[in-house]
């Protein structure tokens, strides 16, 4: 987006539901490849610097009931995240 533009625009793929309400971003982190990472209230979603959409980060149904509260990604790339249960953390690839 040009300095100074005030057009914003909507990233799609961020519409998971739990019992018909929608997600919400609760942290947003980038990685050194300018990929942004936004964790919700049941799953991480990268949106690629690349793409036009974003994706689950998480495919494991195992994950799937966590709450995404925290995000931090280190300076090789490592994703730890922070749960309303847990601390994970994951290389990414």
């Amino acid at each position: 987006m040009p300095i100074g533009s005030d057009t914003v625009t909507k990233i799609n793929g961020i519409d998971d539901k739990i019992n018909d309400i929608n997600d919400k971003i609760l942290s947003i982190v980038f990685d050194s490849k300018d990929n942004v990472y936004f964790g919700t209230d049941n799953n991480i979603y990268v949106f690629k610097s690349n793409e036009t959409k974003a994706k689950k980060f998480l495919n494991f149904n195992k994950y799937a009931k966590l709450t995404y509260k925290y995000i931090a990604i280190d300076k090789n790339d490592d994703i730890f995240f922070g749960t309303n249960s847990d601390i994970f953390y994951k290389k990414i690839c």
